[in-house]
């Protein structure tokens, strides 16, 4: 399963852990993927983060965007995901956020829909 295992990583290599990274692939599809153990993946894509080639979050999905404010798009896309009853975790791995903060926006949207009417 890890026959990449202590080989340098290609320029291929880099591009597919960032495109299947973007595209909110998890850790260990990744590596089995790219044949690298979840470590080394992880490794590699925080370097790559500090070199400025990819994006500076976690990997896991679960904390990745909690330093950045919550843009007019993620508003958008919450608010059409919750309508059409998708639940929290499957919307905060779509926006890249944590559940819990995902869950306190849908109750700060929810109180702003009951105090509007």
């Amino acid at each position: 399963m890890l026959e990449r295992s202590g080989q340098p990583w290609s320029a291929d290599d880099d591009e597919t852990l960032l495109r299947m990274f973007a595209a909110g692939e998890r850790r260990r599809d990744i590596a089995a993927t790219l044949g690298r153990s979840e470590s080394s993946v992880s490794s590699r894509r925080i370097n790559l983060a500090r070199q400025g080639r990819g994006p500076v979050r976690y990997l896991h999905g679960r904390t990745s965007n909690r330093e950045s404010p919550w843009s007019a798009e993620d508003w958008v896309t919450l608010r059409q995901m919750l309508s059409d009853g998708i639940n929290p975790l499957t919307i905060a791995r779509a926006l890249r956020r944590r559940q819990t903060e995902v869950a306190s926006k849908a109750r700060a949207l929810a109180q702003t829909s009951v105090a509007d009417v």
